[in-house]
């Protein structure tokens, strides 16, 4: 294990996702990447991807986990630009393609159902698809080209990838692709878009310019023991819902990947792969927080469902105000102690989780970049800490 590597990066993509997964021997490792940030964080992306040696400019996957631009819009800019040199094996993505056609989820046949009639999915997923195929990156190859999804009564499927690691899925249900799928039914309707035109889909693309924070209230342990017993309000926004988000494992050691996800999805896949493995509570080494740690996707259920100590957040709170303390508070007071918090930001939004006291009182660590602009390395066969 010791020539080995397992590695999880948050780059520092602002208040976006950007997560690059390396495994394998570590002079040679694999990569996957999830997720691109927002368009406006680019460059941070290609800096990364650039800094690979050139033998290693190769995606075994790229996921992309749902439409919402600080996820999708870094990808639509890498798509269409061939600098970084980089070589992609296969793209996850549930795009206009899939969502056109009839749910069933992974491992289950087909069932007899109409074809829905003039769904569309949003401008980026469109961009994202146009210029995959332009490179002849395959779409959703592992699934048959078909939707990304849980099918109704059936474990979640589990991939094995080259050189060892493995992916579960945890998200989405076929329930929230529905929705997506009317959810933007009337966005590019009202927009006129014909999503079979490639050429109109090309005109905007060239035409979109985009792809040529709060702070923190004091913290206390009194005020953090009340907010970790307010009832969430759980996330219902239809794009977060569809997140595909993971379980990734390498030689025993897990990572949960959350993207945007909704609790109750998450949560019915976890007690199911714990059932499956005879485990109470899912032993885990890492959760990357759903939403860059909302308070609206993360619940007790989740956090009891699960033996983890290790929490990853994606964000430098500059919308929205991520993470939310109420979120923090939860994890801290329903994890096993000690809790380890990892953040790729050091920001008002989470400077406050520095305090040496809190730590001490409240039984947990808090690990930021030495320098910002770093984002956070976590070296998952290295064990805790951080």
């Amino acid at each position: 294990m010791q020539d080995s590597l397992f590695r999880v990066e948050l780059l520092p993509v602002r208040h976006g996702d950007c997560i690059l997964l390396s495994w394998g021997p570590s002079q040679s490792p694999r990569h996957l990447l999830i997720d691109g940030g927002p368009h406006t964080a680019y460059e941070t992306l290609r800096q990364r991807l650039r800094g690979l040696p050139a033998a290693q400019r190769r995606l075994e996957l790229l996921v992309v986990s749902h439409i919402d631009n600080d996820h999708i819009g870094g990808i639509v800019r890498l798509l269409g630009d061939p600098e970084p040199g980089l070589e992609i094996e296969e793209l996850w993505f549930n795009g206009w393609e899939q969502l056109s056609q009839p749910l069933h989820g992974f491992g289950q046949p087909p069932q007899a159902q109409g074809q829905p009639a003039g769904e569309r999915s949003p401008m980026e997923g469109h961009y994202l698809a146009h210029r995959s195929a332009r490179r002849g990156v395959p779409l959703n190859r592992t699934f048959d080209g078909k939707a990304i999804c849980l099918a109704k009564g059936l474990e979640p499927p589990r991939i094995e990838l080259d050189g060892g690691l493995s992916l579960t899925l945890l998200s989405p249900s076929i329930d929230k692709l529905k929705d997506l799928r009317e959810a933007w039914d009337g966005k590019l309707t009202k927009a006129r878009f014909d999503p079979l035109d490639r050429d109109a889909a090309e005109r905007r693309l060239q035409a979109d310019r985009r792809y040529r924070g709060a702070e923190s209230a004091g913290l206390s342990p009194g005020l953090l023991h009340d907010l970790a017993h307010m009832a969430p309000v759980l996330d219902e926004a239809v794009a977060n819902g569809s997140s595909i988000a993971l379980l990734a494992e390498y030689q025993g050691v897990r990572c949960a990947l959350l993207a945007d996800a909704h609790m109750r999805v998450v949560e019915d896949a976890i007690r199911r792969i714990a059932r499956s493995r005879g485990e109470t509570r899912l032993r885990l080494d890492a959760v990357k927080l759903s939403h860059h740690g909302s308070k609206g996707n993360l619940s007790d259920a989740f956090l009891r469902l699960i033996d983890c100590r290790r929490f990853l957040v994606s964000t430098d709170g500059s919308q929205f105000g991520h993470p939310d303390d109420e979120a923090i508070a939860r994890v801290l007071a329903l994890a096993p102690k000690p809790v380890h918090l990892v953040f790729n930001h050091r920001c008002d939004r989470t400077r406050g989780w520095e305090d040496q006291g809190l730590q001490h009182t409240l039984g947990y660590e808090a690990h930021y970049p030495a320098t910002e602009g770093m984002g956070a390395v976590v070296d998952m066969l290295a064990g805790i800490p951080a």
